[in-house]
C-alpha cells in the first residue's frame, strides 16, 4: 500500500468536521526520522487557524467526553530497529493496527482495507524487531510470521 493514499493517509487537519488545508496552502514536510525519507507533508496553519482549530475542538467536548473510544488506529511505515551495531530496517512494510473494543468487520478502516484486499494478520512488532537485531533469540514461534514479512518487503 502507498501511504500517500489519501483515504487511508491524510495530509490536511481535521478542524470542526471537515479536513482542511492551510489558508495560504503552505505545509510542513513530514520525514520518516530513521532515514530522512518525505512521507508527506501537514498544513502550516497560521495562529489564526489554530486559534479556530481549538475553539472547534473546545465546542465539540462537552459532546465527546462521555463517549468511549471504539476504534483506534495507528499506521507504522519502514520500521526500524536498531540495537548497537545491529540494525533492521523494514523498507516496504506498512502496519495498520485497528484496536476496538470488539472486532468488528462494519468498522470504515476494516472496510477500506478489505476493498484494497489487505486481510487482517495478527504479529508483535517488538517481537519481530527483537528477533532480527538480537543474535541468538529463539524464533521458531515467529517463523512462519518472519517469512511472511520477507515476502511482502522483498
Amino acid at each position: 500500500m502507498d501511504h500517500t493514499d489519501n483515504i487511508l493517509f491524510k495530509q490536511q487537519c481535521y478542524i470542526n468536521g471537515q479536513w482542511l488545508n492551510a489558508q495560504d496552502e503552505q505545509t510542513i514536510t513530514v520525514t520518516n526520522p530513521a532515514n530522512g525519507e518525505v512521507l508527506g507533508s501537514v498544513p502550516k496553519l497560521s495562529g489564526d487557524e489554530v486559534n479556530q482549530a481549538i475553539t472547534a475542538a473546545d465546542n465539540a467536548l462537552p459532546a465527546w467526553k462521555n463517549k468511549t473510544a471504539k476504534e483506534r488506529l495507528t499506521i507504522d511505515f519502514n520500521l526500524s530497529f536498531k540495537k548497537s551495531v545491529r540494525y533492521k530496517n523494514f523498507e516496504n512494510l506498512v502496519i495498520i493496527e485497528v484496536k476496538q473494543e470488539r472486532f468488528s468487520r462494519s468498522s470504515p478502516v476494516v472496510k477500506q482495507l478489505k476493498l484494497r484486499q489487505i486481510n487482517p494478520y495478527s504479529l508483535s512488532k517488538y517481537c519481530i524487531g527483537m528477533i532480527e537485531i538480537y543474535e541468538g533469540l529463539k524464533y521458531n514461534r515467529f517463523k512462519e510470521k518472519l517469512i511472511k514479512i520477507n515476502n511482502i518487503t522483498a
